[in-house]
């Protein structure tokens, strides 16, 4: 079967012949780390993690997906950059 089967208006993502086609938008979209992963980063515990996530001012940027705490790999490097000196 080749035809279309999938194709959202204006998507990232889309099926076409069965196979799913990847926009160049999406290419450049970055995997979100989790706490866990932070922290073996960093060498430090998750709840050190969080705290610094977590504050008014925080020292580590993350991003909010509902109550979890997910991070850019560019924001963990600025961080190192910046505080690790």
């Amino acid at each position: 079967m080749n035809q279309l089967q999938h194709k959202p208006n204006g998507g990232a993502l889309a099926m076409e012949r069965g196979l799913l086609v990847v926009s160049a938008e999406a290419q450049e979209l970055e995997t979100l780390l989790t706490v866990q992963e932070v922290a073996g980063i960093l060498k430090v515990s998750s709840g050190w993690v969080r705290d610094h996530a977590g504050r008014k001012q925080p020292r580590l940027r993350c991003v909010r997906v509902g109550d979890l705490l997910r991070f850019r790999p560019r924001d963990v490097k600025e961080f190192i950059e910046q505080w690790c000196q």
